[in-house]
């Protein structure tokens, strides 16, 4: 994915779940896509309706210098530039898919008033195999930008 994406963290538009640590880029076969841009919000819908032409996903930290980065057409995660899985181990991957989520996490009293919120960050992929199965490998990112790794 090209870095030198034009990345405006200050602006993020009327989000009132404003406590997020990172944001995505999704980089099209002739387009990139922020979450925010110029202070307005790009629906993750439109990823999802444009996702034939999708060929890298990104979440970036918005304090640190961290990314996450799922290439779509090859089935590789990558950390900070840095390939996360070793590919030799699989021989094909068809209908590479993208898996992103967030999970919230609300605290309260017994007033309903909040106390904490926290929000886990999910990003990875699934695949199909030769022989139809399907495999899946996803990173959990907590908003310090401490990750989990699991698959099936």
């Amino acid at each position: 994915m090209d870095n030198s994406m034009d990345i405006d963290l200050t602006h993020r538009g009327n989000n009132n779940m404003n406590p997020l640590s990172f944001y995505w880029f999704a980089e099209f076969e002739s387009f990139y896509l922020k979450q925010f841009d110029n202070g307005i919000e790009n629906k993750f819908q439109t990823v999802i309706d444009k996702f034939v032409e999708l060929k890298y996903f990104c979440l970036r930290h918005k304090d640190k210098d961290m990314s996450v980065t799922v290439d779509l057409k090859n089935g590789v995660i990558f950390v900070n530039k840095h390939q996360m899985i070793d590919n030799d181990f699989i021989t094909e991957k068809k209908n590479i898919r993208l898996i992103y989520f967030r999970r919230h996490r609300h605290e309260m009293n017994s007033k309903m008033q909040e106390l904490n919120h926290q929000i886990t960050y999910f990003i990875g992929f699934q695949w199909g195999d030769s022989e139809n199965r399907n495999h899946k490998i996803l990173l959990q990112l907590d908003s310090d930008g401490n990750i989990l790794v699991g698959s099936n």
